[in-house]
């Protein structure tokens, strides 16, 4: 059982958005929700629902880049999860988190034919990504902001309009998730660039130089990220004073220690996709899930949740599932197909 969860993980590259992506996608719902002016249970639902649309998007997303790059990967030395399975098995695992989301959309939301077409565009963003004959990803331009709002801005659009939540929050929100994901991608294909170059990869970065694109990614798109950050704290704030005080407060804190010397962001690429991290990835969420908590006792799960959600890792809970089952039955486990793929370290993409 252990090892098939730990594979399943892998397939889906779990590790890579678990916090990263879901933490912002969590807020999205978690505003959403306290803008309602009676606060119900049916919102706790609602949310779960949606969170269960995201996680097959981020799957799937995922999974078909692997696909997709499988070639580039063995030649780069990396392991792929995909290459333990028949070229059939692969399409099918490929697909699967594609027709569970659209078949759950389908059954929750037949009667919001805008929250499908945003569903069925998100799948589509992410597959003309990947997959040839378009593979935007070695398109210039086309491919930064592909990811970016395949990977950003489409869940948070599903997230306020599912749930009737547009405001000009929501909407500094998706601008928000834009420049993180601009932010992201440049970050990727930074690290990325020696291996796409020697496997002929044409990225924006490859095609540009990675002068140039430090320029743009510094001097251009963290600016305008920590522009629409403020923006979209202080908008919030409106209703959630708490808001505007911890952004405030955290921003203080970063300035500081780059004052001080002890946050060079500058100096290496990872870091300016670092700077607002902690507050994106776990101070806002756990935030405004403890608002919830505060305006109804009720959504205690929810901030339970939310907790055990971000600290999924730290708080050892793949290793506690896996000593909740019998040794024997653990051993039986291992004998699934999914079970065949060795317990290596996850890599990035």
């Amino acid at each position: 059982m252990s090892r098939s969860l730990a594979t399943l993980s892998k397939l889906t590259r779990w590790r890579l958005w678990y916090r990263d992506k879901a933490a912002l996608f969590l807020a999205c719902l978690y505003y959403s929700a306290l803008s309602r002016r009676a606060l119900d249970l049916s919102a706790i639902s609602e949310m779960a629902s949606l969170l269960l649309l995201f996680c097959c998007l981020a799957a799937f997303g995922h999974m078909v880049n692997s696909l997709s790059d499988q070639e580039i990967d063995r030649a780069a030395g990396k392991h792929c999860p995909l290459a333990a399975f028949s070229p059939r098995v692969v399409l099918l695992l490929v697909a699967a988190p594609a027709v569970l989301g659209l078949a759950v959309a389908a059954f929750l939301y037949a009667h919001r034919p805008d929250v499908l077409l945003l569903l069925v565009v998100s799948f589509a963003a992410g597959t003309f990504y990947s997959l040839p004959p378009l593979r935007l990803k070695e398109r210039g331009c086309w491919g930064l902001f592909t990811a970016a709002i395949a990977q950003r801005t489409l869940p948070a659009m599903i997230a306020f309009q599912a749930m009737n939540a547009w405001d000009w929050t929501a909407a500094s929100f998706c601008a928000l998730s834009t420049l993180i994901g601009l932010n992201g991608i440049f970050w990727h294909q930074l690290l990325d660039q020696k291996n796409d170059k020697a496997n002929g990869v044409r990225t924006f970065v490859v095609d540009h130089g990675e002068t140039f694109a430090r320029l743009l990614l510094g001097r251009r798109i963290f600016p305008l990220e920590v522009i629409a950050f403020f923006s979209t704290a202080f908008l919030m704030s409106r209703k959630l004073p708490l808001v505007g005080i911890a952004a405030t407060l955290y921003a203080a804190w970063v300035a500081l220690h780059i004052l001080m010397g002890r946050q060079k962001y500058r100096r290496r690429v990872t870091e300016s996709f670092d700077v607002f991290a902690n507050f994106y990835n776990l101070i806002w969420p756990l935030l405004l899930a403890a608002l919830l908590l505060e305006r109804n006792l009720s959504f205690w799960v929810v901030f339970v949740f939310t907790y055990i959600w971000l600290f999924f890792e730290e708080a050892g809970v793949p290793q506690k599932i896996a000593r909740a089952f019998p040794a024997a039955f653990r051993k039986k486990s291992g004998v699934l197909g999914l079970a065949a793929i060795s317990d290596s370290a996850d890599h990035k993409i």
